[in-house]
């Protein structure tokens, strides 16, 4: 994931120059590499044992549908109900 490699070059550039840079916690602010690697956390996520999540970025997915897929499976979809994979279709183009 470009979003992993981006995080090390934050960290390392923090250390080495004093850079003001925030990195976000990954349990708010999830990755995909959370779903993959963390399985525990994800059960949790998924069977709203961990409220706190904020954000899970998607961007290792193929497209929008897999995302709107995923993110649903998951909880983590806060969209109406409209919001679907027809509309996403209808809107592509």
């Amino acid at each position: 994931s470009h979003q992993h490699v981006l995080n090390m070059l934050l960290i390392d550039h923090h250390s080495r120059f004093a850079t003001g840079v925030k990195i976000l916690d990954q349990e708010l602010f999830s990755i995909g590499q959370m779903f993959h690697r963390r399985k525990p956390f994800m059960r949790d996520l998924v069977r709203d044992k961990f409220q706190q999540s904020i954000l899970f970025h998607w961007s290792w997915t193929a497209g929008k549908v897999e995302k709107l897929k995923y993110s649903k499976e998951t909880g983590m979809w806060y969209l109406k109900d409209s919001c679907d994979e027809k509309a996403i279709n209808k809107n592509a183009g």
